[in-house]
């Protein structure tokens, strides 16, 4: 076979590739919608999951007592890091993600995540750590208002 041969057969090969290419893309073209909507599914369900989480932690600041309390802090901050995560915040910890994605909030309520944030940080480690109601109450405000400039509660 001498080059020019081979030129030939290389190029028909080149052509049927590029024409089984196009017909799997034609082919596949009805279903790209589909596809889109499947990922809004998954976006609803991903809300309607944070809006169960969230109505679990008003329960448990209703039932109040320190222990409750506590409990709906860390549970409102283990949201909101799922949350963080979940739309594309990159970091080894909660702290990291928060920071990587400080564009994504206004100031004030940036500020307030953090403050939030810190007083898990100090339930979580300092064992005799006490939270008032109004505390935990103002901890899990700060976290809602950060949730709902991320579009999900």
């Amino acid at each position: 076979m001498n080059k020019h041969q081979k030129y030939k057969k290389d190029f028909r090969v080149s052509i049927f590739d590029n024409f089984i290419d196009g017909l799997r893309k034609l082919i596949t073209l009805p279903f790209q919608s589909s596809a889109n909507k499947y990922s809004g599914e998954v976006r609803d369900l991903k809300i309607e999951y944070a809006q169960t989480k969230w109505d679990e932690i008003q329960e448990l600041l209703s039932l109040g007592g320190p222990a409750r309390f506590k409990q709906a802090v860390i549970e409102a901050d283990k949201l909101f890091d799922l949350v963080l995560k979940n739309s594309g915040a990159r970091g080894e910890n909660m702290g990291m993600r928060l920071k990587n994605a400080q564009k994504k909030f206004t100031w004030e309520v940036y500020q307030g995540t953090w403050q939030a944030h810190k007083i898990r940080n100090e339930i979580v480690h300092q064992s005799d750590r006490e939270i008032l109601n109004h505390e935990a109450i103002d901890a899990v405000d700060k976290f809602k208002k950060g949730l709902n400039e991320l579009h999900i509660l």
